[in-house]
Parts: structure tokens; sequence; C-alpha cells
């Protein structure tokens, strides 16, 4: 079992005081070579019988600061497991969890490029605050 980013915490207690409710903690993924571990999967009511579900894989970026070790981490891992759930029948959505911070002071002026031609979907999450800030689709 991976350990768990330091914000964790905070980023569970966001999505709850938003509406959702965890289903998995982590989700797992059996593949041919080792089982792959996405932090949270989630669902929240839409209509009288059905659920929006998503899975959000978590980093944590302290104070908005970043190597570059830690982006390569980040974006892999997000493509890695968004490429593996393309084989599943029903694909949520994953969205990669990560600081305001963090975004306004990496993500958004060296990457913004980048987000948009991979079509990446992050949530963008106060950590002070314990609440969702903003979602990037």
């Amino acid at each position: 079992m991976p350990a768990l980013d330091q914000c964790h915490e905070r980023v569970v207690h966001a999505f709850l005081r938003d509406g959702w409710t965890i289903n998995r903690q982590p989700f797992r993924i059996v593949t041919p070579l080792n089982p792959l571990f996405i932090d949270l999967e989630l669902s929240r009511p839409v209509a009288t019988d059905q659920q929006t579900v998503l899975l959000i894989e978590i980093k944590c970026f302290p104070d908005g600061e970043s190597t570059m070790n830690d982006l390569y981490s980040a974006i892999g891992q997000y493509l890695v497991y968004r490429t593996v759930l393309k084989g599943f029948a029903v694909v949520p959505d994953l969205y990669l969890a990560i600081p305001t911070k963090a975004y306004y002071g990496i993500f958004q002026p060296l990457l913004a490029p980048l987000i948009a031609e991979l079509a990446m979907k992050l949530v963008l999450i106060d950590m002070e605050k314990e609440r969702i800030e903003q979602w990037i689709t």
C-alpha cells in the first residue's frame, strides 16, 4: 500500500464538505505488472437514481513550490492512471487534486500549455480552509 501524501486528510475533508462520499480509499487497479492505487473514489447523487463517480489522485506541493521531479511524478502518474483506466468499460473521470498555491505558483505559469494539450483535469484545494476552490476541465 503506497504512502499517503501529507495533505491527504485535508483534501478528503474538502470533498466531504462539498457533499461527496468516499467510496474507496485507495481505488485499486489490477494490472499485469503491479497494482496501481489512485487515492480516492468519490460519488455524489446527481438525480434520483444516478450518481457522479470520480477518481482523485492527490499531490501536495509544499508552499506552492516543487522540484521538477515532483512535477514529473505528478503528471506522469496522472497520465499512466488515465491510460490504464481507458481499458475499463465504464471510466470515471480522473482528476489531479493539488493545492491552489501550487497551481498558481507552478502549474499555471509553467505548465498551462501542457495541461491544455494533455487535457488534464485538475481540482484546486485551499489547504488552509479545506475546501474546493476550482475545477479545471
